[in-house]
């Protein structure tokens, strides 16, 4: 019905009280009723138009209001009774005017304001507006506190709704833009876009906000679901509920809580941003962290998470599934579940996981990553550009490569598996009562790695430069290969492999009651260092341009063979024991007093070779063979034999047989201190040269007799002598049958 005129509207009124009365559930005590639905337009149709004013009846019914112009929902206090206003007219009308006004409908809910003769005093409780419909394009404002509005529900269909304060609207707004300027309470509202403007609103039942603003100062509580399509809050922001949004950008205080859930594409948390989700599930596409975000048992997975330059984001108990993840500053996790695919550590960023269990395929550290008591797999792990890591008491598994630049790499009571490649680059790796499992190869360059009462096993294990220190409780085993060039490997516990090749100035040192187990040993340009007390053992050594120096135990596991071929140093403190000791090239051996070389057979194609100390075994000479020691075995002189050494004549000892053939030579020095001797208990069979040489031009007095050659018998004679005397001295030999001598005279 269209109301042109009040005298119209106050007929029809009273017209509907007279149809009878009936009780409502709002009002036990009501007096009268109105069951016709109350239709008022938005624009007047005449100026004349005056108020629609209700009184006399607990219930007005339905109120519809259709238009175009400004409806404006207002509580109104005249003296001491307050009643509803609801203004229909155009905007810019006094609302609060008490005199009345085109297209005004007055609902008294407490009574009738002082001098007005159109209302009845009765009780607020008797009264309400079960629905008030607002349709067509119109703009609404709602100024109502619940408790006084006597509307149970409200329908809106207007073109813009603002809320300065309405408490608890039951209801469904439908806007195209929803202001909130007032504390509200709204149980469903759909809006192209909502505004917060500095207060508290709540939401219930089913809301979609379409553009979603909450300014500073301004608050959201969301306890039932709700949609939304770009949200910003500056505010606070409180879901309870459901929020599914295409994006978010929170610039204030965001919480998730109590079993809710967030939803959201593009996720952005801005610097000085909190966000808090716990007890609840967030998900989404991308997220971009540059302020503070704390998950306390929360569900959380994002296809792409970014953890900006100074961001922090904390979880705790959650469960986190990302198909990327990017750390940029620090990032703790407290017994969770990760799973990520991707996930990249940047340089200077902190990374910590605790009681937690984190898997995925490729990580890439270039930070500090701490990671106490977690479980911890991937595909592969890389540490770059100074990544550091420390483990401690966690067990790893890494099921392709583990590789590391730079940085610092610490495993502290760790179980660590690599499938494939362990690659430490530059590192400083300290491994403390950890168990290291490579599946296929360790290599390391540069760097210093410390192992202290750990295990490492690989199939193979390749070192370029650096250092590897393994202390007294610590093993080393490798199935295949290990090789180092350029580095040093210090054994101080064990360490095996099947071939070990050193090469490039690469050292092996066997440090005291320490061991080293190998098939086949190889050094090129390198150093083999057995300290005192330590021991090696393998099947064949092999050494060129090399060093070795002995002063523990050197012992073959089966048929050994020990080869040095050019400008090698052998250096025997202790005891090397092979089965087949052969020197070539311009290499030396040196057996020092108190060494002892084990070998049945002793080869010296060239070089020098020095026995100081002990060879046990048959010497075959095709080098030179000098010293002061003793040959326990034959020995075949295809070269040049020196009893002493350079400059020093000497007593050389063999105990068994001495061959000399045509190519033969035996030098004898002779100084101040006397001649060479050369001792063997057994036969000396003599053939070829027998050179003399005086030291620094020494001159012997005249008919002086040298001792040169003492055996149990000899046979043959030399058939050359070579002379590097001072004139005119002349040899003369003599020879018994367990003896050679020789005279030194003058000619006449």
């Amino acid at each position: 019905m269209y109301f042109r005129s009040v005298s119209r509207l106050m007929h029809q009124v009273s017209r509907l009280g007279k149809r009878g009365r009936r009780q409502t559930g709002r009002g036990a005590r009501c007096a009268s009723s109105c069951e016709k639905r109350v239709l008022l337009l938005c624009e007047p149709l005449e100026d004349r138009l005056a108020p629609a004013v209700f009184m006399n009846y607990d219930q007005i019914g339905d109120v519809d209001i259709q238009g175009k112009g400004h409806i404006e929902l207002k509580e109104y206090q005249f003296g001491q009774q307050t009643f509803l206003k609801i203004d229909v007219g155009r905007q810019g009308f006094d609302s609060n005017s008490s005199q009345p006004v085109p297209g005004r409908l007055i609902y008294f809910p407490t009574g009738s304001p002082v001098g007005s003769n159109f209302a009845l005093i009765l009780d607020n409780r008797q009264h309400s507006i079960p629905t008030l419909r607002i349709t067509g394009k119109s703009d609404v404002s709602f100024t109502i506190p619940n408790l006084n509005s006597g509307i149970d529900s409200v329908l809106v269909e207007a073109n813009k709704a603002t809320f300065l304060q309405y408490d608890n609207l039951r209801g469904f707004v439908t806007v195209n833009e929803a202001d909130i300027n007032g504390p509200t309470t709204i149980a469903d509202l759909t809006a192209a876009k909502t505004i917060v403007n500095n207060v508290v609103a709540n939401f219930l039942g089913r809301t979609n906000f379409g553009e979603l603003d909450v300014t500073p100062g301004g608050g959201v509580r969301l306890n039932g679901d709700a949609t939304a399509g770009d949200l910003t809050n500056l505010g606070s922001f409180f879901v309870y509920g459901g929020l599914t949004a295409a994006g978010l950008t929170n610039e204030g205080n965001f919480l998730v809580a109590a079993g809710g859930s967030l939803q959201v594409t593009n996720f952005i948390n801005t610097s000085g941003a909190t966000f808090k989700a716990q007890d609840s599930k967030v998900e989404g596409r991308k997220l971009d962290n540059s302020g503070e975000m704390l998950w306390l048992a929360a569900a959380f997975g994002f296809t792409d998470l970014k953890n900006s330059n100074a961001a922090r984001l904390s979880a705790d108990a959650s469960t986190m599934h990302f198909v990327s993840l990017t750390n940029d500053n620090i990032m703790n996790f407290q017994a969770c579940q990760v799973t990520v695919s991707d996930f990249v550590n940047t340089s200077g960023a902190t990374f910590k996981a605790q009681d937690s269990k984190v898997e995925g395929r490729k990580l890439d550290n270039k930070g500090e990553m701490l990671w106490l008591a977690a479980a911890f797999g991937f595909t592969d792990l890389k540490n770059t550009s100074g990544g550091s890591s420390f483990w401690g008491a966690s067990n790893i598994k890494v099921s392709e490569d583990l590789t590391q630049t730079d940085g610092t790499l610490i495993f502290n009571r760790v179980q660590l598996t690599v499938g494939r490649e362990l690659a430490l680059n530059n590192v400083a790796l300290n491994v403390n009562e950890s168990n290291i499992r490579v599946g296929v190869s360790t290599t390391v360059t540069g760097g210093t790695t410390n192992i202290v009462a750990g295990f490492i096993s690989s199939f193979e294990y390749r070192q370029r430069f650096g250092e590897i220190r393994i202390d007294p409780t610590s093993r080393f085993a490798v199935t295949d290969g290990v090789s180092i060039r350029g580095g040093k490997l210090l054994d101080n516990g064990q360490v095996s492999g099947r071939d070990a090749t050193v090469s490039g100035g690469g050292q092996l040192q066997v440090g005291a009651n320490a061991s080293g187990q190998f098939r086949k040993i190889s050094f090129t340009d390198s150093l083999l260092l057995i300290n005192p007390l330590g021991k090696v053992t393998c099947v064949d050594a092999n050494f060129d341009h090399s060093t070795a120096v002995n002063g523990g135990t050197f012992r073959p596991v089966a048929s050994a063979l020990w080869s040095h071929h050019s400008e090698d140093t052998i250096q025997l403190q202790a005891e090397l024991d092979s089965l087949r000791y052969e020197q070539s090239g311009d290499s030396t051996t040196t057996v020092a007093p108190g060494g002892k070389l084990v070998s049945p057979t002793v080869i010296i194609q060239d070089g020098s070779f020095t026995d100081n100390g002990m060879v046990i075994g048959n010497v075959f000479n095709n080098g030179m063979l000098a010293g002061f020691g003793i040959v326990n075995g034959n020995v075949l002189n295809n070269a040049q034999v020196t009893p002493g050494t350079n400059g020093n004549p000497g007593i050389l000892t063999i105990h068994g047989n001495y061959t000399q053939t045509n190519n033969g030579t035996l030098c004898i020095q002779i100084g101040t201190t006397g001649s060479g001797e050369l001792v063997v208990t057994g036969m000396a069979r003599v053939d070829g040269t027998l050179a003399l040489k005086a030291i620094n031009n020494f001159a012997p007095m005249v008919n002086a007799e040298y001792l040169f050659l003492n055996a149990g018998t000899i046979d043959g004679v030399f058939t050359d002598v070579d002379l590097n005397l001072p004139n005119p001295w002349q040899p003369e030999l003599f020879m018994s049958p367990n003896a050679f001598f020789v005279k030194l005279t003058q000619p006449l």
